[in-house]
């Protein structure tokens, strides 16, 4: 991979902060960002030698855990316009939770899947602000949201988003707070990649939490409401008029500990 840092697009803040990180102020958006300390030998590089770098030459010294934190600074940089990275993609396929090297394109799926206007959000509906890069990076850092992706021939066919509950409100519990798809996925398709991603979030989830809730508001996610159903979403509480324009919401639970998603176990 070849990078090259912008230096003249962002200034450092001091040496570090008390949580181990470096902080710097990014001229191109008027954004503070901070890095992992062991991001310090780009910051030397850029001020050494400005121009073009091949990362494999710059990292060959390193231990394997400092070289990712080197790409995964030189991802956070670029996400924010400061560095250029080029590199030849390898072609993944499957499940995961969304990395460093994935978000811009995320972002880029997550609005064209708006545009349809198909999909379920539980918020941010039609909000770059709320679907930026930074935005995303740091509900996921924080615990606060997964995201996850489905990808096959090479394109995002489908992302999931799980919201974490305060365990003391919602002990047993998250929250589906997101479910979209690529434009022009229908039918079978659609069902598959919506089966792959649940069946995923329940592995990775079940140990700890049972239920995969989803909560149903207006006429507009029946959509969505019908492929959960199909599922194995359980309807089991109605709460009447708790929306603000006196509307009700309705809690439909998976039970991620009894078996896969459109299985017989259920």
């Amino acid at each position: 991979m070849r990078f090259q840092l912008y230096k003249d697009k962002f200034r450092r803040l001091g040496d570090h902060t008390e949580y181990g990180t470096i902080p710097l102020y990014s001229e191109a958006n008027g954004k503070n960002l901070f890095l992992p300390l062991a991001a310090e030998p780009l910051l030397q590089l850029a001020e050494s030698s400005p121009g073009w770098h091949v990362f494999e030459e710059v990292a060959r010294d390193f231990e394997e855990e400092q070289q990712r934190a080197l790409e995964d600074a030189l991802v956070i940089l670029s996400s924010f316009g400061l560095a250029e990275c080029l590199q030849e993609e390898e072609q993944r396929e499957g499940v995961w939770v969304v990395g460093e090297k994935e978000y811009k394109e995320v972002v880029s799926f997550i609005r064209e899947a708006q545009a349809e206007g198909g999909g379920y959000l539980l918020e941010g509906r039609g909000s770059t602000d709320y679907f930026s890069v930074p935005a995303l990076r740091a509900r996921q850092f924080n615990n606060l949201c997964y995201h996850f992706m489905y990808r096959r021939d090479d394109l995002i066919q489908g992302m999931m988003f799980v919201s974490m509950m305060d365990r003391e409100i919602m002990p047993t519990a998250i929250l589906l707070a997101g479910l979209l798809f690529r434009p022009g996925l229908r039918g079978e398709e659609r069902k598959a990649v919506f089966q792959g991603l649940l069946q995923y979030v329940a592995g990775a989830f079940r140990q700890d939490y049972a239920k995969l809730r989803f909560l149903y508001k207006c006429e507009a996610e029946a959509e969505t409401l019908s492929l959960l159903l199909e599922a194995g979403f359980r309807k089991i509480a109605v709460l009447p008029r708790e929306l603000a324009d006196g509307g009700s919401v309705t809690l439909y639970d998976y039970d991620m500990r009894k078996g896969d998603a459109y299985g017989s176990s259920r």
